[in-house]
This record gives C-alpha cells, structure tokens and sequence, in this order.
C-alpha cells in the first residue's frame, strides 16, 4: 500500500493527498488517479475479503464489512452447583453472522446425584436444537474420554453431561469436561 504518488498530488500534514486542481486562476490540474494506486487499494481489500475465506463477489458491496467484523465477546457462564470453571473461565458467544453459539473453557464437578449432570442454564436465543448432540473431551481420573453434551429436557434448560463413552455420569465421580470448539446452530 501507498500514498498517492502520481502527478499533481498535494501534501498536506505531511501526507500525499489527491486534489480536485482548480479551474480558476491560479489553474491548478486535479492529482492523476494511476493505475499504481488503484491497484494497490484494490488488492489490499481483496486480500481482506479472501483471507476470511470468503469468495470476491462482483456486485456484493459488504463483503469487506462482513470480513472485518470483529467477533463478539464472550460471556462468562454462570454455572449450576456443583460445577465450577478453572484454568480459563467457561464462557460462551453468539456469532450473529453466521448464527452459531460458541463455548470454550473448561468445567469440572464431582457428581453427587442425577441433577448434577446440568451445568448452565443456556440463555434464550442461545439454545441449541432439541435433541442436538454435543461431542465433548471427559477428563475422568486423568484419563481423556469422548463425552456427549445435550440441552436437558424439561423445565429449565440445562446444558447437561450425558453421558462418557455411552454410559452415564456415575455418583461420586470428578469429572472435567472441556468445552473449547464446541458449537451449534441456532434457528
């Protein structure tokens, strides 16, 4: 990228600046628009647009807003006792662009009875599909294993750990459940 630098350009504050020249006396010619700079204006957004992974549109006038969108922050989550977030606080966020909700953090509790299984309270606008299936890493005595996240069914809609390589949480059991990359759609 650069400054203008093609003929009849002005500086101003000790930067090179167009000008639209002036048809009265003192004539003054407009700065020349180059190819130089149109070039490297286009391909500097072109490049912003393609590194989002994004394809150029022609006619499609937001695709450089829709790629320099800065993602929205996280929220902390507010989780159901027992469980309680270290290492890097459990939280969550709405992509409204593309309308999926995002976790990331770690959560850990040690079970103690069926109602412990339910970890946050997802807020509306936020829950995923009834019945969606979460895949999830399950730290259980030091031992990483494949887990399953679901929306509880009932009044109030937990997010719950289902179940650890297809059986279910067991009473008196530590469990730490990692929640980055997990993801859903939302209607």
């Amino acid at each position: 990228m650069h400054r203008t630098d093609a003929p009849d350009f002005v500086v101003v504050g000790g930067k090179n600046q167009f000008t639209d020249g002036s048809p009265t006396p003192p004539l003054e010619p407009a700065t020349v628009i180059d190819s130089d700079w149109l070039n490297a204006v286009q391909e500097e957004i072109c490049n912003v647009v393609e590194a989002s992974g994004a394809t150029l549109v022609k006619g499609t006038n937001t695709q450089l807003n829709t790629a320099i969108k800065v993602p929205p922050a996280w929220t902390a989550m507010t989780l159901n006792s027992p469980w309680i977030t270290f290492s890097h606080a459990a939280s969550y966020r709405l992509e409204s662009n593309t309308k999926r909700v995002w976790l990331k953090g770690l959560v850990s509790a040690t079970i103690t009875g069926g109602g412990d299984w339910d970890f946050w309270n997802v807020p509306s606008g936020y829950r995923p599909p009834l019945g969606t299936v979460l895949p999830c890493v399950v730290v259980v005595g030091g031992v990483h294993k494949n887990g399953v996240l679901r929306l509880a069914l009932g009044g109030t809609p937990n997010l719950m750990l289902e179940s650890i390589e297809g059986a279910n949480p067991v009473n008196g059991t530590a469990y730490d459940v990692t929640l980055d990359g997990i993801s859903w759609a939302i209607d």
